[in-house]
């Protein structure tokens, strides 16, 4: 292994400690850790010395990009809008160390020549999420259908993990990451013939059930968008039908509880059933997106201030009637696009939207080269978009690391792409492209054997790297 690639792997394991580094809350523990912020620069000095360059990936230009506008934009945010905390770093170090992940796994793919180091950190992270979703989520009104289930299931012991972090797990809340990489786990268990493809099976069943313990249900009608599309363009005949009636079945049984369940009182106080809960949950969604539109309205440029959504919505001008009476304040608006404009302005509109563009990019590239990956990643994608539609994880949030991780396996699969490897263990006549005939897990010296079990050779085999092989539009 060469110093650029230990270092490489430094970087990236440097980057994973900042996310959980940063997973504190603030104050004051997350602010003890805000210094990791330095680290970029020292490894990029390490890499100047070693390299003569500070990176050695052309994939790291977009997200170069996309951090440098960020930080001008959030630097003048920081001082022209109307509220802000008391610390710049502090507030904006979430998106900077998932920006940082982004560029890290990157560099660490562009020089091992495989796809295994991300993959593993997705698969950890949705395993994770499944032991979060079903053990420590705590539970609402919303899943009392499904209680004789959830007494069953064992408790976890979260504050354990990270004491000082003062966790919780509002089953809205870890909905969006759930979301994310439930389509995801699915997706790959039907990319990747092989050993792995049960575990990613199982783990994206796992996070299924989570999801509906919880009844999230802008996330359960993201997943079931997503899956439903994904299932649609890859599917064909009896597979296709299994799949359409498994989703129509969850429909059902997804109908059967909003018509069952006890809702919220009504104002006769006479009990009523979910679907009234619903009703007056969606209509609460509303008042709040509109407060963030006549947020933007009064300040075009800046917003109320980034993550000042909570303390804006109390104010005389923005408070909701409903919320004041019962001493409830709104923690975001509810809405990704509703919460950016409130947050940044239009500039952060704007720049938002240039990401979502990029990543649509990367997904239709993927598409081009890999239509089972492109699903896989592009149905993650789309069932957070759903999601975000009437809830949201934002930009500040703890969760935010997870949306940047899967960003950063999407710009990998890229960066494999433009270096000339090849993410499948088999070549499809009909879906060949330019790089298809070169094989990720195979060594500089030798082609893999017919029927190699791909899945297998990225858990055991010692960091080989795959052939290069030139393309004119490389």
């Amino acid at each position: 292994m060469t110093r650029i690639t230990s270092l490489a792997y430094a970087e990236w394991a440097c980057a994973w400690f900042t996310q959980l580094a940063f997973w504190h809350i603030s104050p004051p523990i997350r602010d003890r850790w805000v210094w990791l912020l330095l680290l970029p620069l020292m490894f990029g000095v390490v890499r100047w010395v070693l390299a003569r360059s500070l990176n050695t990936s052309a994939g790291l230009n977009q997200i170069l990009i996309i951090f440098l506008i960020f930080l001008a934009l959030s630097a003048f945010n920081f001082e022209a809008a109307p509220l802000r905390r008391q610390d710049y770093w502090v507030l904006v170090c979430r998106p900077l160390a998932g920006m940082w992940l982004v560029a890290a796994t990157v560099q660490l793919v562009h020089l091992e020549g495989q796809l295994r180091w991300p993959l593993a950190a997705l698969t950890a992270l949705a395993l994770a999420g499944v032991g979060l979703g079903l053990f420590a989520t705590q539970w609402d009104g919303k899943s009392a259908a499904l209680d004789p289930i959830i007494q069953a299931l064992p408790r976890l012991n979260h504050r354990a993990f990270l004491p000082d972090a003062q966790l919780s797990f509002n089953p809205n809340e870890i909905a969006g990451a759930l979301a994310l990489l439930c389509p995801l786990m699915l997706g790959l268990a039907y990319w990747r013939r092989g050993s792995l493809r049960v575990m990613w099976g199982l783990i994206g069943l796992g996070l299924l059930a989570a999801l509906f313990l919880g009844q999230s249900r802008f996330a359960l009608a993201g997943v079931g968008v997503s899956l439903g599309l994904c299932g649609l363009v890859l599917l064909r005949g009896t597979a296709l039908r299994w799949a359409m009636l498994a989703l129509g079945a969850l429909l059902i049984v997804e109908l059967l509880i909003i018509g069952a369940v006890p809702g919220r009182p009504s104002a006769a106080d006479a009990p009523i059933v979910l679907a009234g809960r619903d009703v007056d949950s969606v209509a609460r969604r509303l008042d709040m997106i509109e407060r963030s539109g006549q947020m933007l309205r009064d300040h075009p440029l800046t917003g109320v201030g980034m993550s000042m959504y909570r303390t804006a919505i109390r104010q005389p001008a923005y408070q909701i009637p409903a919320f004041e009476a019962q001493n409830f304040t709104a923690p975001h608006a509810h809405n990704l696009w509703a919460q950016m404009a409130a947050d940044l302005g239009l500039p952060g509109l704007v720049w938002y939207g240039l990401l979502h563009g990029w990543i649509a990019w990367m997904v239709w590239r993927v598409w081009r080269w890999d239509r089972r990956l492109a699903c896989a990643l592009g149905g993650a994608f789309l069932a957070y978009s759903v999601y975000g539609l009437g809830d949201a994880i934002t930009l500040w949030d703890r969760l935010g690391f997870i949306w940047w991780a899967l960003i950063a396996f999407i710009a990998s699969v890229i960066q494999v792409q433009n270096s000339g490897y090849n993410t499948n263990g088999s070549e499809s006549s009909s879906e060949r492209s330019a790089l298809s005939d070169v094989k990720i897990f195979t060594s500089h010296q030798t082609r893999p054997r017919a029927g190699v079990n791909c899945a297998a050779d990225w858990l055991c085999a010692p960091r080989q790297r795959a052939v290069r092989s030139y393309h004119p539009n490389d």
